[in-house]
């Protein structure tokens, strides 16, 4: 698994679950990724999705249309 996004609340995260869920990405909430991995940059923590590595780049253009285009 992947995180892909950071979102500053829940909310902001939650919204963007069922967009990938309906390509059928199993994308997942993570509560304070950065703090977990590196406690240093707790201040950048937040809510993350998480996507298996296989479809990450796939949840990433998803979630950025634009980004596809300008690649």
């Amino acid at each position: 698994m992947k995180c892909i996004e950071m979102y500053p609340t829940i909310e902001q995260a939650k919204e963007k679950l069922p967009v990938l869920k309906g390509r059928g990405i199993d994308a997942r909430l993570i509560v304070d990724p950065l703090e977990s991995m590196a406690p240093a940059l707790s201040d950048m923590s937040g809510v993350g999705i998480s996507v298996p590595d296989a479809r990450a780049v796939e949840a990433f253009e998803v979630l950025h249309p634009a980004y596809k285009k300008a690649s």
